[in-house]
C-alpha cells in the first residue's frame, strides 16, 4: 500500500497525540460560606477565621458530589478552618486523606483584618488603591500580592511534583485562586480584582511537561 505525505502525516500526528502523557489537573475549590464571607469582610491568612455556616456545609457537600468522579488522588488544603471544613467533606467523599499546605492559606490583610473593603476604602484609601494597583504593595502590617503569588507558585508546583499526571483538588481562597488566575493568564495587577470565585465554586487547570499551565474552567457552581 502506497501512502501518500497527506497519510503519513496524519498518522505521525495521530502517534504524537497518542503518546502524550495525561496532564496534572489541579482542581481548586474555594471554601464554602462563613459568617464573614457572607458580611464581605475581609478574613485573612493571619488568623484561624471562621467556620462554616449552613450554607458553607451544604456547598462542601454540593463540591463534593460534584468531585465524586473526578478521579482525584489526593486533597490538599489551606490550614484555616474553613478550608479544612471543606476539605474534610471532599476527601471522605472522594476515600483520601487531607493534606495541609500552609502556602495555600488566604492573604494576610493585616490591619484590614475585620473590616468590609468599602471600610478599607474609606479609612485607608492610598494602601487600598496601592494593593489594587501594584503586586509589591500591601495592607498595613499585611501580605502583598506578589508575596502571595511566591508562595501559591510554590504549592502549585509541589503538587505536580508529588503527584504527576495526576488529578489533585486543592481547597483554599479567594486572593489564592485569583493569584492562580493571574499566574496563568499572565493579565495585569489590576485584573486580580475583578475575578470572583464564589463559595463553594470549583476551578480547573491542567499543566503538561512542557510547564505550560492552562485555564479549563473558572468558577463553576456544583
Amino acid at each position: 500500500m502506497n501512502l501518500t505525505r497527506e497519510d503519513t502525516g496524519r498518522d505521525a500526528g495521530a502517534h504524537a497525540m497518542a503518546a502524550a502523557p495525561p496532564p496534572t489537573r489541579l482542581i481548586v475549590v474555594r471554601h464554602g460560606h462563613t459568617a464573614m464571607t457572607d458580611a464581605r469582610m475581609c478574613s485573612g491568612g493571619g488568623v484561624p477565621g471562621p467556620p462554616l455556616n449552613a450554607s458553607g456545609r451544604q456547598d462542601a457537600l454540593q463540591a463534593a458530589a460534584a468531585l465524586a468522579s473526578a478521579g482525584a488522588v489526593a486533597v490538599v488544603a489551606s490550614p484555616m478552618i474553613r478550608t479544612l471544613q471543606t476539605a474534610e467533606v471532599i476527601a471522605t467523599e472522594l476515600g483520601v486523606e487531607v493534606h495541609e499546605d500552609d502556602d495555600w492559606r488566604e492573604c494576610d490583610f493585616g490591619r484590614w483584618e475585620g473590616l468590609t473593603f468599602t471600610q478599607v476604602r474609606e479609612r485607608y484609601p492610598e494602601a487600598a488603591s496601592r494593593w489594587l494597583r501594584f503586586l509589591s504593595a500591601a495592607p498595613p502590617d499585611g501580605e502583598s500580592l506578589a508575596e502571595v503569588a511566591d508562595r501559591v507558585t510554590r504549592a502549585r508546583d509541589r503538587v505536580v511534583g508529588s503527584h504527576p499526571e495526576r488529578t489533585v483538588v486543592v481547597v483554599t481562597h479567594s486572593v489564592v485562586i485569583r493569584s492562580l488566575i493571574h499566574l496563568t493568564l499572565e493579565g495585569a495587577p489590576v485584573a486580580i480584582g475583578r475575578v470572583q470565585p464564589a463559595p463553594g465554586s470549583i476551578t480547573e487547570l491542567h499543566t503538561g511537561a512542557d510547564g505550560e499551565w492552562t485555564l479549563h474552567s473558572f468558577g463553576a457552581r456544583p
